[in-house]
């Protein structure tokens, strides 16, 4: 689970601070001051994969803008099947300067690979302007490994204003080719920032 308190810069350094059985992360910027914060860690018990409940969609061809009609609670979003390539894996992790062994050794994919589908399955049915992440929420419940394909479906839970930002929160599923359920995501983004909306 993370929550955003201001935006990070692109290009900006931060830092993850954080320890623990149950990790509580904070991102800072050069400052010092807190951009973002977080929590991870594992069930005392492993939690069941939940059976599909995302409805298959192809994703929009002709993708419209970004607006509460576009974004009506129940819509269905799709992403097109890709394959995770444990090989291609390096510039990613070198990009989010992730160091553990683990991923290349095992050829799994990083946590945060997966993630981006929730973005994807987002920018990829309806035009979005300037945008800002607020919120993932994570459950994982398998691995992903090389040569899977990974199938993104998500649902429009809501879609509302607070304080002239318009928000919509996705309930995401990331699905293997055998159909089960690798994770599942309630993501977060305001998708209309005030200050766009009064530009427009």
């Amino acid at each position: 689970m993370s929550q955003q308190a201001r935006p990070v810069v692109p290009g900006e350094p931060v830092r993850d601070e954080g320890g623990g059985v149950t990790v509580s992360l904070e991102v800072r910027n050069a400052a010092g001051d807190t951009c973002a914060t977080g929590e991870a860690g594992l069930p005392a018990e492993s939690v069941p994969a939940p059976p599909p409940r995302w409805s298959v969609v192809e994703p929009a061809t002709d993708p419209p803008p970004a607006s509460p009609e576009a974004l009506v609670p129940g819509t269905a979003l799709g992403l097109d099947p890709h394959r995770f390539v444990a090989d291609r894996a390096g510039e990613y992790l070198a990009d989010v300067r992730e160091t553990l062994p683990l991923y290349q050794d095992r050829q799994v994919a990083h946590p945060g690979w997966l993630l981006r589908d929730a973005n994807y399955v987002l920018s990829h049915n309806v035009l979005l302007g300037p945008w800002i992440h607020v919120e993932s929420v994570v459950q994982h419940h398998s691995a992903v490994a090389d040569g899977e394909t990974v199938e993104t479906r998500a649902t429009v839970s809501r879609e509302w204003e607070h304080k002239g930002h318009r928000f919509v929160e996705l309930d995401v599923g990331l699905l293997t080719g055998d159909g089960g359920v690798a994770a599942q995501v309630r993501h977060t983004a305001i998708y209309w920032p005030r200050r766009s909306r009064q530009i427009v």
